[in-house]
Order: C-alpha cells, then sequence, then structure tokens
C-alpha cells in the first residue's frame, strides 16, 4: 500500500511530482464528497459540476505529467547519444 501512494505523489525518477499530488488529492476528494453525499442520500444540485471538475483535474494533470515525463527521457536519452 504504501508503494502504492508513493507511485501516486512521485515522478518516474523518484522525485515528489506537483502534478502527480494534485491529480492524486483532486481524485481522493472525489471519492470522499461522493461516498458522503452516498451514504447520507443528499442531492447536491452542483455535484455534476463538482465531479466533471474533480475528474477531469486528475486526468489532465496525469496525461499531461505522462506527456511532459516522455520529452524529459526522450531527452535524456539523446543527450547519452550525444544527438
Amino acid at each position: 500500500m504504501k508503494e502504492f501512494f508513493k507511485d501516486c505523489l512521485y515522478g518516474y525518477d523518484g522525485k515528489a511530482s506537483l502534478v502527480n499530488t494534485i491529480s492524486f488529492c483532486s481524485f481522493i476528494t472525489f471519492a470522499i464528497v461522493s461516498m458522503y453525499l452516498a451514504c447520507l442520500n443528499i442531492d447536491w444540485g452542483g455535484y455534476s459540476i463538482f465531479a466533471s471538475f474533480t475528474i477531469t483535474c486528475a486526468t489532465v494533470g496525469k496525461v499531461g505529467d505522462k506527456y511532459l515525463n516522455g520529452n524529459k527521457i526522450q531527452s535524456e536519452q539523446s543527450e547519452r547519444r550525444g544527438i
């Protein structure tokens, strides 16, 4: 379980990643609020906006992080080859 959380919060290089942390916190917030509303049977009119925003934030964050890290890896490999 500890490794799972470490993978969610740290980048591929083992350093803390702000994008990963924001995405993870967004998803956790979505899960906690959704469970709270479901358990107490509360009908919140703004839930669809909240859910869309938090899940979009988490998804775009992870996709952006993969894109940024992919470019880092490619440039590091190019530097090693001397290109």
